[in-house]
């Protein structure tokens, strides 16, 4: 069974984090999901796991049962409220990459597949 972690860490912090993963020798396969999800680096890598990690908690699905081309109404039994919610979470990750991009509440209700979520995060980024 996975468990959710939810960390609120600095860049300090998450620096510590990863270099005592990076550390262990039987744990490339955390270390491998720590760097999704913190390496900014690869935008499209980032963005990804990030999207699937909020539509995960949304959803109730695995993040590793989602797939790109899924429907968030069909597929992942999420219906408008569901969307306008992401409006805040995918705000957030607009703003790690220092963005002033904003999203918008219709923009989220308009959101038909996962990919869509994706491509808005990037255009905003």
């Amino acid at each position: 069974m996975n468990q959710k972690i939810t960390l609120f860490l600095n860049e300090s912090e998450l620096l510590q984090l990863k270099n005592f993963i990076n550390d262990q020798s039987n744990s490339q396969n955390l270390s491998n999901q720590i760097q999704l999800s913190t390496e900014r680096n690869n935008l499209d890598d980032f963005v990804k796991r990030k999207v699937f990690e909020e539509l995960s908690s949304l959803s109730g699905f695995e993040i590793q049962d989602i797939k790109e081309s899924q429907s968030l109404k069909d597929d992942l039994g999420l219906r408008i409220y569901h969307k306008k919610a992401l409006k805040i979470p995918f705000q957030r990750i607009v703003w790690n990459f220092n963005s002033s991009g904003i999203i918008t509440v219709s923009e989220c209700a308009s959101l038909v597949t996962v990919i869509n979520c994706i491509n808005l995060i990037k255009s905003k980024s």
